[in-house]
């Protein structure tokens, strides 16, 4: 199997601001799009890696729990 191009990669996300600040600021990423979607109550944060993919970032209160402490 061949990869030709990768369109996005999710990331899920439970700070909004630290996502950002480490995504956008640090890395220096730059957004896309920023969406509150009520209906599910999260936000989808969309930043530009090249022209051709993304990083979707996902901020949910109710994200899933990690199976790894890697900040301890």
């Amino acid at each position: 199997m061949n990869l030709n191009a990768i369109h996005h990669i999710a990331i899920i996300c439970s700070d909004k601001d630290a996502a950002v600040d480490f995504y956008v600021n640090k890395l220096g990423f730059p957004v896309i799009r920023s969406n509150y979607r009520q209906g599910r109550g999260d936000w989808k944060i969309d930043l530009a890696v090249n022209e051709t993919t993304e990083l979707e970032l996902f901020v949910m209160k109710d994200h899933p729990v990690r199976v790894s402490n890697p900040e301890a």
